[in-house]
């Protein structure tokens, strides 16, 4: 994928437009975990995270892909999904630890 498909602000998020954006199939079955996962949550949640960072999560959390299926959407290799997960998982982790300590809801 090139590098400008990730310059999209999130602020439209939407399953549909997360398919568009991140290279997905439509997977209509899916597209009702939006409600489910909560929109506003959702992007509270990742906004920390980099494009393609958010991208991943999306195909991962939101669609329920297994990491090969997004390593072969997103032309990488599956140890670079799954190190990005990981990373991800962490970083949110500690902003919400420090959200906590902060006295935030989190």
């Amino acid at each position: 994928m090139d590098d400008q498909d990730y310059d999209q602000p999130l602020q439209g998020y939407s399953v549909r437009s997360a398919q568009e954006h991140c290279g997905g199939e439509s997977v209509p079955e899916l597209e009702d975990r939006e409600a489910e996962v909560g929109r506003e949550g959702f992007l509270e949640l990742i906004e920390p995270l980099k494009e393609q960072d958010c991208c991943i999560f999306t195909l991962y959390y939101v669609y329920g892909m297994k990491v090969k299926e997004i390593a072969a959407h997103m032309e990488m290799k599956e140890n670079t999904v799954t190190t990005r997960l990981k990373r991800g998982r962490d970083a949110l982790r500690n902003g919400i630890k420090g959200n906590r300590e902060l006295g935030g809801r989190g």
